[in-house]
């Protein structure tokens, strides 16, 4: 059994025990697009790894999870280890560990609405199709979202 031991684990929103329920039967690793990471396997699964760590929040690869939710899906346990990641990343984004990238994407969405760079290419493309440029949408409700949700000061 998974004892997972942070300083924030009793903050994962109500979470805190139901994460002690985890059997490590791997049944969620049958399904993780990230078991296939260098490093992972056999009985050493991504959930396992960032789980019993010392600290999951720094975790090189808590980031990697594609948030699909096949983990709660098969958990026979009813475990979701998806709520507990996401719990990490926030935890990791606000205390200013996440990898460089995700601020430059959370900065990105905040400037123009979407959360990829308009290049020439991708408007070449798009002409191809008879579609016009992507237009920049929604930035004022992306904003005030930011800002009651204190996106934009982290």
């Amino acid at each position: 059994m998974i004892t997972i031991n942070f300083k924030g684990r009793k903050n994962l929103y109500d979470y805190g025990e139901l994460c002690e329920c985890c059997f490590e039967c791997s049944v969620c690793s049958l399904h993780c697009v990230i078991q296939n990471r260098e490093g992972y396997g056999g009985r050493k699964t991504f959930v396992y790894d960032l789980f019993s760590s010392e600290a999951p929040q720094i975790h090189e690869a808590l980031w990697a999870c594609s948030g699909c939710h096949k983990c709660a899906e098969v958990c026979p346990q009813e475990v979701d280890p998806l709520k507990v990641i996401v719990s990490l990343q926030e935890q990791s984004f606000e205390e200013g560990d996440a990898p460089s990238y995700v601020y430059d994407l959370v900065s990105l969405v905040l400037e123009t609405g979407m959360a990829f760079p308009v290049t020439k290419k991708t408007i070449k493309d798009r002409d191809k199709l008879g579609l016009p440029p992507p237009e920049a949408k929604g930035i004022d409700e992306v904003k005030r979202i930011a800002d009651l949700t204190g996106l934009e000061k982290n």
